[in-house]
């Protein structure tokens, strides 16, 4: 229940200052008071205040002009009903309140058997002893109303003193209690929260969250505040994203809404027979509803398939093109050698016996270019099952224990299943035979769909020969299964990140890693 009075800086006489000072006292509660002796205080002192039969202590939470706004704000008139207070605490008013709180426990827990006894159906949370020692009060929890004349009479005559009945709600007693959060902090409203302002479950219904009471209540029983939180931004989102009452009809089938990306404004839908999930935008979405209001229906969910195919047929035409024009220049090449062949008992001229030396840096003709960049992309295009390969190379060759590497690779056909590969290329600097990597596969909106740990053989361990294929040098390359015949249920990019989970923080020896994304094999039935 701290706060910072961000007006503190303000020069400003005591005299000058809002006389009403914000008192804080046991489990956060707080209350107003009156500095009618303009004492100079400060955020923290402990002082004497005006109770209403005797004197109490607190401490001193705010003062200044923001004390008025919290008035304001909970609606607190500046009147003579505010209390005052007295002095500043003495050494021996806080010492003489260290051994009244210990009153504290023992009349809590004696008060529960009695009430036990009464068969009250209350629960008893807190009890706070005035500093005077001559009265408590005891804060409770109730369903319905408790009669609990009877209670008032034993526990004044067993304590000896003035006993008041203060009923709260389950929030203000889990705020009293205190406690860490599903979120790993401390609650809110036993840190910061005063106000408890109503939640509706329509909160959940407009964040997409499951309607499961046991995840969206708090530790007191009821809806949690932080429902509230983001509501308004989750509203002003959903403007304009359209309300799916009935399925979109296309020629395929009834495509059925399964969820709603609100923030990337994308909705994602199913056919009932198919295990498919095919993302559309907003204006997808509105065209085909639409159609549907005039009685038409699209041929599929994604954009016409006509317009589709045309990148496809003009790539097909420009591979046809280079096909065409390989093919031509390899014979061309083999006339020239053949010509070259039959002119070899020639003299040579004059031109070429004493050859001019080349300026600049030596390298591939035109053609040579051209000829390299085509089998470049034959070689290539022979890896028909690859989907996406790429490696991420470290520093020093060293592959760091916060050095977590990410590869985005697009999955666009959901029928097929796929395998996936981690890559490490390594040298004989590894110190260790195996390599564990610690590995997580999530999807566009970043859900993770598995994670786990890989741990394999870089070396033999009887030889210490190095397992993987030979490479330049003292580089070796290995490749190991990460998940194998995986489905993807929606197209869209994916993630795979890999991080290294060896006891030594820095593993030398580890040149890159990557991974290799690939159609499985169909199995024979």
């Amino acid at each position: 229940m701290n706060v910072f009075d961000w007006l503190s800086n303000m020069d400003m006489p005591v005299k000058d200052r809002f006389a009403v000072v914000e008192v804080r006292f046991k489990n956060g509660r707080k209350d107003f008071y009156r500095n009618t002796d303009s004492l100079s205080l400060t955020t923290g002192d402990a002082i004497i205040i005006e109770a209403a039969t005797g004197h109490h202590l607190g401490h001193v939470s705010l003062q200044g002009e923001l004390v008025r706004l919290q008035m304001q704000k909970k609606k607190v008139a500046n009147d003579d009903e505010i209390k005052k207070i007295y002095r500043l605490a003495h050494q021996k008013d806080l010492e003489k309140f260290e051994e009244i709180k210990k009153r504290d426990l023992p009349t809590l827990y004696r008060t529960r058997e009695i009430i036990k006894q009464y068969n009250l159906a209350m629960k008893l949370s807190d009890v706070e002893y005035q500093a005077d020692n001559t009265k408590a009060t005891f804060f409770y929890s109730a369903e319905d109303r408790v009669d609990f004349r009877e209670l008032i009479k034993q526990l004044a005559s067993e304590f000896k003193v003035r006993v008041e009945m203060r009923q709260i709600s389950l929030r203000q007693e889990a705020g009293r209690l205190g406690g860490i959060g599903v979120c790993g902090r401390e609650l809110c409203c036993s840190t910061w929260l005063s106000d408890f302002k109503n939640v509706a479950t329509s909160a959940a219904r407009y964040q997409n969250l499951s309607l499961n009471p046991s995840k969206l209540s708090g530790q007191c029983g009821r809806l949690k505040c932080c429902l509230n939180y983001e509501l308004e931004t989750y509203m002003d989102a959903l403007r304009g994203i359209p309300e799916i009452e009935s399925p979109l009809l296309t020629e395929r089938g009834e495509a059925r809404l399964q969820k709603t990306d609100i923030f990337r404004r994308i909705m994602w839908f199913g056919y009932k027979e198919e295990n498919t999930w095919f993302p559309l935008n907003i204006d997808r979405v509105n065209e085909i509803l639409a159609m549907n209001r005039e009685g038409k229906r699209p041929a599929s969910l994604e954009i016409n398939q006509e317009e589709a195919k045309v990148p496809l047929a003009k790539l097909n035409s420009d591979l046809e093109n280079l096909d065409r024009k390989f093919k031509d220049k390899s014979k061309n090449r083999k006339k020239k050698n053949k010509n070259h062949g039959h002119n070899r008992g020639q003299a040579p001229n004059q031109q070429n016996r004493n050859p001019q030396p080349r300026s600049g840096p030596k390298g591939p003709k035109k053609d040579e270019s051209f000829y390299l960049l085509i089998c470049i992309t034959f070689f290539v295009g022979c890896d028909s099952n690859r989907v996406f390969e790429d490696y991420k190379e470290f520093n020093d060759r060293t592959w760091k224990i916060n050095d977590r590497v990410y590869f985005d690779f697009e999955i666009k056909d959901t029928t097929k299943k796929y395998n996936l590969y981690y890559n490490v290329r390594n040298s004989l600097e590894y110190p260790y035979a195996r390599i564990f990597v610690n590995y997580s596969l999530k999807d566009s909106i970043h859900t993770e769909l598995t994670s786990a740990l890989a741990s394999n053989y870089l070396f033999d361990q009887k030889t210490g020969s190095p397992l993987g294929r030979s490479g330049l040098g003292d580089v070796f390359d290995n490749q190991f299964i990460l998940i194998r015949n995986h489905s993807f249920i929606a197209t869209g990019v994916y993630q795979l990140s890999l991080e290294q989970f060896n006891r030594q923080d820095s593993l030398h020896g580890v040149i890159a890693v990557g991974i290799r994304v690939e159609e499985a094999p169909e199995l024979n039935p």
